[in-house]
């Protein structure tokens, strides 16, 4: 029976850079060292207080769980 475990979690925002050449250009954001019981809700109300800090509008919210499996 296969197991997995939980290596790294990562926090990954998608901000609107604005148009170039007609299409929207993203900005990517990764935040690392994320801790592994945070709850989706809680991320998700980080990612917007981080998004309120910059300039550009927040598109798109990530959690990103890198796992180990093994036997």
């Amino acid at each position: 029976m296969a197991n997995s475990i939980v290596e790294k979690v990562a926090l990954n925002l998608e901000l609107n850079g604005g148009e170039v050449n007609g299409k929207t250009k993203y900005i990517k954001r990764n935040y690392h060292n994320v801790k592994e019981d945070v709850n989706d809700e809680t991320l998700f109300k980080i990612a917007n207080i981080f998004g309120k800090l910059g300039t550009q509008p927040l598109i798109g919210v990530r959690k990103t769980v890198t796992s180990i499996i093994s036997e």
